[in-house]
């Protein structure tokens, strides 16, 4: 018994060098899996703190281009141009880190004493103008002459009293090739040339020679502007004249102003031409367009270097910049299409209703009182006007043609518009049924606010910015309105007692939509614009600059085209 026990005791004295390896080995193993925890533990959470420095980094730079937003939308004194010309908009965002020295970050939801790097979110904006306004321009011109004498077939050439007369007098513009313009001196927008014919003739003092030009901008936009003037002659010893109705023309922010000479300018004399011998030649001091977007390029600072950055482009307004030509402009034939009403005009009786395109004397220069598409349409307003006094209509009523902006040119383009302004009227809560009516749309004094009528509707009070009618647009007593009108039915605008109210800005008329109006009733092209005020009063239609109406109003300016993260 006691050798059974030895024996056992020897074995397990000898298994004893055996169980403290595998004590070893199992320890190593657990001790290798738990540094194996520590290290996935450790990774996860650096992955955790990286996605939250990120995040907050992203959500650094969406406050960038939201603060940019709200500058450009709500600062009075910046404009596109400024922006672009001020990358990081330092003169309106509040640069504040590093708290000494050139500050070069906007701190985001803490104390810049207390920012840094490591911790903090942070913002900086970069804005560029995509379309290098500022680089350069071009342009061509065509002129035409209009009224006064036999009239070239293409237009250039006027033949007075006749181009079979003998003796006669032939005057010809030739129009300025294709330009490009660097902002360097002054252009030349084509010329005058005086030909006679045996003596020549004398052009009496009851004859006006009209003509227009057409500055045609083809670079880095589109857009046409029109020149009018007129050639007259003070008696037989007198010479030609040429003269403008205006010296200042504006086109997508571009000022446009008439030189005689190739330099000089801002600030040429009044030009006009005393015909002679050699040809007299038109130049103009051209400034750059104004940007109608901008490329906002944010970047976002997060916690331990972390970075995004968000690129938008932000459009200047729906209408890119291009406003109506005339003070009223009335789009459509004189003829209406089967079943359509026609064409009505009806100013008013009142001596003290007018219509006036702007002050002609003004650097910001004027258009026409009223702007139509059809020739019939003219001669019958020229005929026809307020109180039988064409004074009251000023500057005259003239045909449009290619200054007409896009959205104008045709039912579709202004349809396309139409809904666009119709959704944001429906976002804003400014959205009205037919038979509505409505008292004060908008603001008068700032020239603001959006307001969408579908169908006709009857509106009073004062109003302002942006004021859209698919139907009959009925005004009752003193109507006042600061910025755009738009009216698409077929009906027209009906000013029901003008009472003393001044309609300052644009009125567009052009009517595709025929009634009942609800549901939409569209016709592919325009029907015949109809226009009348009953009463009278002191009622007057004023152009005006409606550049910051639109863009002073949120909901159609300032647009963010679209968000990329780069």
């Amino acid at each position: 018994m006691n050798n059974t026990i030895s024996v056992i005791k020897n074995i397990r004295t000898a298994e004893r060098g055996a169980a403290m390896v595998t004590v070893i080995l199992i320890s190593v193993l657990l001790i290798t899996a738990s540094v194996a925890m520590l290290i996935a533990l450790g990774a996860n959470s650096r992955n955790t703190t990286d996605i939250l420095a990120e995040t907050k980094a992203y959500y650094a730079a969406e406050s960038g281009l939201q603060s940019t937003i709200n500058v450009l939308r709500n600062n009075g004194t910046v404009n596109y141009a400024a922006a672009a010309t001020d990358p990081d908009l330092s003169t309106w965002l509040p640069y504040n880190w590093p708290t000494t020295g050139a500050a070069n970050r906007v701190v985001v939801g803490q104390d810049p004493a207390a920012y840094t790097p490591n911790l903090g979110s942070a913002y900086f904006i970069n804005v560029t103008d995509p379309d290098n306004m500022a680089a350069s321009l071009t342009f061509y011109t065509t002129g035409v002459f209009l009224t006064g004498g036999t009239i070239s077939a293409n237009g250039r050439t006027i033949y007075y009293p006749s181009d079979t007369a003998s003796p006669r007098t032939e005057i010809t513009f030739t129009d300025a090739a294709n330009t490009v313009h660097t902002f360097s001196g002054n252009p030349p927008l084509g010329s005058f040339s005086i030909v006679n014919i045996g003596t020549g003739v004398t052009i009496p003092t009851s004859v006006a020679l009209k003509f227009r030009i057409d500055y045609r901008l083809t670079a880095p936009r589109s857009g046409v502007r029109s020149m009018w003037g007129s050639i007259t002659q003070a008696s037989s010893t007198s010479p030609k004249v040429v003269r403008f109705q205006t010296q200042d023309y504006n086109l997508l922010g571009s000022h446009i102003e008439l030189c005689s000479a190739p330099t000089g300018g801002p600030g040429c004399s009044d030009v006009t031409f005393d015909l002679g011998s050699t040809p007299s030649t038109l130049y103009a001091n051209i400034t750059p367009l104004v940007p109608y977007r901008l490329k906002v390029l944010s970047t976002g600072y997060g916690p331990h270097g972390a970075l995004k950055r968000l690129e938008a482009i932000v459009q200047k307004n729906l209408f890119d910049g291009l406003g109506a030509p005339a003070a009223t402009t009335m789009i459509g034939p004189s003829t209406p299409p089967p079943g359509g009403l026609p064409f009505y005009f009806a100013p008013g009786t009142s001596n003290g209703v007018t219509y006036s395109g702007g002050d002609c004397s003004s650097s910001t220069g004027c258009v026409p009182s009223f702007g139509v598409t059809d020739p019939a349409n003219l001669a019958y307003i020229n005929a026809h006007p307020p109180s039988g006094n064409p004074a009251q209509m000023q500057p005259p009523p003239q045909l449009l043609g290619g200054d007409l902006p896009a959205w104008q040119q045709s039912p579709q383009a202004l349809d396309a518009l139409v809904d666009q302004l119709r959704n944001t009227a429906q976002n804003s809560g400014r959205y009205f049924g037919s038979g509505s009516r409505i008292s004060n749309p908008g603001s008068f004094d700032t020239g603001t606010g959006i307001t969408f009528c579908e169908g006709s509707c009857q509106v009073s009070g004062d109003g302002g910015g942006i004021l859209v009618v698919t139907g009959m647009l009925t005004n009752l007593g003193g109507f006042s309105f600061k910025g755009l009108i738009i009216v698409t039915g077929e009906e027209g605008w009906d000013r029901n007692g003008g009472g003393n109210g001044q309609v300052i800005g644009n009125v567009v008329i052009a009517p595709y939509n025929r009634m009942p109006y609800v549901p939409e009733n569209l016709y592919p092209t325009f029907l015949s614009p109809r226009y009348g005020i009953s009463g009278g009063g002191g009622s007057d239609v004023i152009y005006g600059d409606i550049a910051s109406t639109i863009d002073n109003t949120s909901a159609v300016s300032d647009l963010v085209g679209g968000v990329a993260e780069k």
